[in-house]
């Protein structure tokens, strides 16, 4: 990175800082309006230095803006693949974070989870990675991606073992904790997450 670009990069967060405790006394004082306003610009700061940090072309900036602003706003989210100069295209995953994860408040009713994630890494997709991700159990990470890989809740019982009553019930826990609508959504959010790593653990 670039010393002009991490720069610019920390200006861009710190901003983002400055406006959310702008739109907290706002929101403290009843400044609705002014408190959205300010919420916006929050996200765009933290947004453009993510994007900033991972060279992104600035072309790319309002897709994934319009994607952040469709998932707190009562949509799905999608992935995009943005270019670089020289690297090969990174995947930027926008999903709605799972109200277990930061329950929803008055100033923040609904967040979106920006994953940034290069291909280049060869990671797969597995269950600890949802674990870790969207506070599954491991059998109901297993589950999601059974589901994933098309197969319905009758042959995930019958390959586990278990009762269809408690396939369903852990489909439902599956799409509480990770706010897909429905199982078609839920597949298409598993379907953008192939290029998401599990946290590395310390050494």
């Amino acid at each position: 990175m670039s010393a002009e670009r991490d720069v610019l990069m920390h200006y861009r967060m710190a901003r983002a800082r400055e406006t959310l405790a702008e739109a907290d006394l706002m929101a403290q004082n009843g400044h609705w309006h002014g408190c959205v306003s300010r919420l916006y610009y929050a996200c765009f700061y933290a947004v453009t230095a993510l994007l900033l940090r991972h060279d992104l072309s600035a072309g790319k900036h309002a897709g994934v803006r319009g994607l952040v602003y469709a998932v707190t706003h009562g949509g799905a989210g999608g992935m995009l693949w943005v270019t670089r100069r020289i690297q090969p295209p990174l995947a930027v995953l926008v999903a709605l974070l799972p109200t277990r994860l930061h329950p929803a408040t008055a100033l923040a009713p609904a967040l979106a989870l920006v994953l940034i994630v290069d291909p280049a890494d060869s990671p797969v997709l597995a269950e600890p990675a949802l674990q870790q991700l969207f506070a599954l159990t491991a059998a109901e990470a297993g589950v999601a991606l059974a589901l994933a890989a098309g197969r319905s809740a009758e042959e995930i019982a019958g390959e586990r073992e278990v009762s269809l009553p408690t396939v369903r019930t852990q489909i439902r826990q599956i799409l509480e904790k990770t706010g897909a609508l429905h199982l078609r959504d839920l597949v298409r959010l598993l379907a953008g997450l192939p290029t998401v790593r599990p946290p590395r653990t310390a050494p």
